[in-house]
């Protein structure tokens, strides 16, 4: 049976997940969330949640989902033994490497390889079944015949709703240079929701250009069912309540043989017009360029505007509280709310404007109005000379509970049997809707006495329902790191033509073009003469189709820099050197350990301070671009007939991303930080040279011990997080 996996951000969307026919649910902490900024959850009252879930047969999932260094980590474990010890059912994990560490330490619970961590190939999801996950949540970019692939060998998790993330998953960088707000730390500003210019000599418009609209899989959800995708997840622990119901009961009412209308998601919450997404091949909604936000659904058009008020072509019946937006081609003009039976607007409505609704207070007012219980016959036996004794028949099984005390006959006013059974009914904040009969003879009990057998039989029946399976748990096993510290220094460009006789030691070619052979030829030749280390660089996500471009051109290199996990079971299968990219987010010693064990090198986190990387061993990005974003898709609308895009762009929203181009099988994008990268320097550096100039590049090379005396050279510069920690 395949699971709905419902988002609970707070705890009234908890209730509503479960209510509307979730069959799991996942949420965070207040600590290691990739969803801080949500209300989430605590110690203290988490173990009442997964009791409450599981008295319904609802799975829960605990997203311990951020990069974590070495003064935390130690916390993340204490979060992760704490959620086995109430039996959560599962973790969420962003770090591939802790895989083992959690495995070994709990083995009873399962692991769950998060979307952070970007798996979309089946070198991926290998590797995350060797270090001990036994489900991934693939990437949102992942496309269909990859999942078909991966679900043969894993569980496998894929969203069917909610929000995109733009750039590629676990690999955005753009919030955190932008302003040190971390997306691999739960605290991403979005700053791909914001107005650019897209430029180019062929192009300039003006938008919302990298925002993309909602996600929608339904239409597509046979497709997953029949490739055994195990979990349809549904994104949204930042969303209110209403969307998070909503949403869920569409899903569940499409799996359980219903054709729902998607009406009262849409008022809830849709931002642009629904995408396939990009599994199933980018289509023409995907980017939602002209509003970013909410734009509900479309319920008329304006037929005549007074001073402060509307008069509507409309078959809605409005509710006080009633909110929405005014549209012209597409673009909002303004707003309106539903107020003492007029309709009040902002802005600058004109007749014939759409009008839609994005706060519809009927549909608010109704979450709750349905409750998933638990029923339960209970029978209970209060007479004189025996101990109280009640029964409960549940899922099957029945449960007995005895007092420890006589009961005695009353002497004036005996406890009425009604009077027992509304005291047996009281369960509570839990679950459970018991049907209670009672036998008794006339006996007298205090008041406390019988609340106190109450809440001992309850505790019993709870226990017995869901926590008396005890998972065991062992010392978690941390391994030291052998530093060898030695002087390498490494540099990604496109065209070495100028460099290629300077001091460094490892080549990482980054074509624009794998499909040009010559280019190939070129860095080979180029390269031939020197003793040089030639790696070529594979991005973060790589299908089948891609794989097949790429064999063929191995033969040039020694090996491989790649920005993904899928880089260590790639290189094994090639019998090439392997470089771990910055992509796999290396950030705390127990990384450093099984990346070193894993491959020839490895590069740290671009997010990890200088005098941190100094105690490890791996290449510090340390000098030109940075990239901050993977696109995945083209910002282009896909008009590859009348292709307006080329292979350098500008994004524009007062400063100016570098939007680079590159070809493998399909076109995909690099977004570049308008400020590139200066340290001090350390022994073990890794350079990017694209969109660098000539004269750019010889600079930081000739300082390569203290790459900031080339600042003369990139006077508009960035430190970077070499000196800033992150939050």
């Amino acid at each position: 049976m395949v699971e709905l996996l419902s988002p609970a951000g707070s705890r009234e969307s908890f209730i509503c997940a479960v209510n509307a026919g979730a069959s799991a649910v996942y949420l965070g902490l207040d600590l290691f969330s990739a969803r801080k900024n949500a209300e989430n959850f605590t110690k203290e009252n988490l173990p009442f949640y997964v009791t409450y879930a599981h008295l319904l047969g609802v799975r829960v999932y605990v997203a311990l989902n951020t990069i974590t260094d070495d003064n935390e980590l130690l916390g993340l474990l204490d979060y992760a033994k704490f959620c086995n010890d109430i039996n959560v059912d599962g973790l969420i994990i962003q770090d591939m490497f802790l895989g083992k560490i959690l495995h070994k330490s709990l083995p009873n619970i399962e692991l769950h390889l998060s979307t952070q961590a970007g798996v979309n190939n089946l070198e991926g999801a290998l590797l995350a079944k060797k270090y001990g996950f036994c489900r991934v949540v693939l990437a949102r970019e992942t496309p269909f015949s990859e999942i078909e692939q991966i679900a043969k060998v894993i569980d496998t998790e894929v969203f069917v709703q909610g929000a995109l993330c733009t750039a590629f998953s676990g690999q955005c960088y753009m919030s955190s240079f932008a302003g040190n707000n971390s997306g691999n730390r739960g605290l991403c500003k979005q700053p791909c929701r914001k107005q650019y210019t897209l430029k180019n000599q062929n192009i300039n418009v003006t938008g919302y250009n990298i925002s993309l609209a909602d996600l929608s899989l339904a239409p597509n959800l046979d497709k997953l069912l029949s490739a055994g995708v195990k979990s349809l997840k549904i994104e949204g622990r930042m969303r209110k309540p209403s969307y998070v119901y909503y949403a869920t009961k569409y899903y569940s009412d499409i799996l359980n043989g219903k054709s729902p209308a998607i009406s009262p998601l849409s008022r809830t919450f849709k931002r642009g017009n629904y995408t396939l997404g990009l599994g199933f091949k980018q289509d023409k909604n995907l980017i939602s360029n002209k509003v970013q936000s909410h734009v509900g659904e479309k319920i008329g058009t304006i037929k005549g505007v007074n001073k402060t008020t509307l008069s509507l072509s409309t078959n809605h019946k409005f509710t006080s509280g009633d909110s929405g937006k005014i549209l012209r081609n597409g673009f909002e003009v303004g707003n309106f709310t539903y107020e003492n039976g007029q309709v009040k607007y902002q802005g600058n409505p004109k007749i014939n404007d759409v009008v839609t609704i994005t706060t519809d207070q009927q549909l608010e007012s109704k979450i709750f109005d349905v409750k998933k219980t638990l029923n339960i016959d209970v029978r209970a036996n209060f007479l004189s000379g025996e101990r109280a004794q009640i029964y409960a028949n549940v899922k099957g099984a029945q449960i007995v509970f005895e007092s420890e005390f006589i009961l005695e006959k009353a002497k004036n006013s005996p406890i009425l049997s009604d009077d027992l059974q509304a005291n047996l009914k009281k369960v509570g904040d839990y679950p459970i809707f018991a049907n209670v009969s009672v036998e008794t003879d006339g006996i007298f009990i205090a008041k406390s006495q019988l609340n106190g057998i109450r809440r001992q039989f309850y505790d019993k029946l709870i226990y017995e329902l869901t926590g008396k399976f005890d998972r065991p748990s062992f010392d978690f096993e941390l391994e030291k790191l052998i530093v060898t510290t030695q002087n390498k220094l490494a540099v990604i460009d496109e065209d070495f033509t100028d460099i290629y006789d300077k001091d460094f030691d490892i080549a990482i070619f980054a074509p624009n073009d794998y499909n040009d052979l010559e280019k190939f030829e070129n860095f080979y030749n180029t390269l031939s003469l020197t003793k040089k280390l030639r790696f070529l660089y594979l991005p973060s996500m790589l299908n089948s189709a891609d794989n097949g471009l790429i064999a063929p051109l191995l033969r040039f290199f020694d090996g491989v820099y790649v920005d993904g996990y899928y880089g260590i079971e790639f290189a094994k299968a090639h019998n090439k050197l392997l470089i771990l990219g910055t992509g796999t987010n290396i950030y705390n010693e127990q990384d450093c350990v099984n990346a070193k064990r894993e491959s020839y090198d490895y590069c740290l986190s671009k997010e990890l301070v200088l005098q941190k990387a100094k105690s490890f061993d791996g290449f510090y990005y340390s000098a030109g671009s940075i990239k901050v974003m993977d696109l995945l898709y083209c910002p282009f609308n896909k008009t590859c007939n009348d292709c307006k895009g080329a292979d350098y762009s500008t994004l524009d929203d007062g400063r100016k991303f570098i939007l680079r181009r590159v070809k493998m099988t399909e076109c995909r994008f690099e977004v570049y930080n308008p400020y590139p990268l200066l340290t001090q320097g350390t022994t073990k550096q890794i350079f990017n040279f694209i969109t660098l100039q000539k004269e750019q590049k010889l600079a930081i090379l000739e300082n390569a011990n203290e790459p900031l005396k080339a600042k003369a050279y990139l006077p508009n510069y960035t430190t970077g997080h070499s000196k800033k920690p992150l939050l």
